[in-house]
């Protein structure tokens, strides 16, 4: 693949992600450095190959870490509400286990939901921020250390 197209690649899946987690265009663009139209011409350069940017926007927010916990404690707050099916020791040992099952299932989403996606998201925060608050000159550094870093999270997560 040309040096180009795939610049161009990585620059639309970027935008693509970032669109995802919930920024507009205007601040893809910022982030980015890119004109607005260059935007829609991507997007709808993925709408032809298939990829709705909407579609992984609600598909982000349907499996963010904030909303899969929500509904894994709301389950577990079911089954305590619930109760035991009857009285006998057998429904009571039942019961027992499935809250212990659910309070392992929320450990363990504890300790793995808020690694990678919480680090990106904080990232594209400082993204933002600097888009805002740096100078232009500043922003190639910061830039830099945001590739760097993103780097170094795919090492880490392979």
């Amino acid at each position: 693949m040309p040096r180009i197209a795939y610049k161009r690649d990585r620059l639309i899946d970027r935008a693509r992600r970032i669109y995802a987690s919930g920024g507009n265009m205007s601040q893809i663009s910022a982030i980015l450095s890119v004109n607005r139209r260059t935007l829609l011409a991507w997007r709808n350069y993925d709408a032809r190959r298939g990829i709705s940017w909407d579609k992984e926007r609600q598909e982000a927010r349907d499996l963010s870490p904030e909303r899969v916990l929500h509904i894994l404690e709301r389950s577990f707050a079911r089954i305590v509400e619930e109760g035991p099916k009857d009285d006998t020791d057998a429904a009571r040992m039942v019961h027992e286990r499935r809250l212990l099952g659910m309070i392992r299932v929320l450990t363990g989403y504890r300790k793995t939901a808020w690694t990678v996606a919480g680090e990106l998201l904080a990232l594209e925060r400082f993204a933002e921020f600097c888009t805002q608050y740096l100078a232009p000159e500043d922003l190639t550094a910061a830039r830099r250390a945001v590739e760097l870093f993103i780097e170094h999270l795919r090492k880490e997560n392979r």
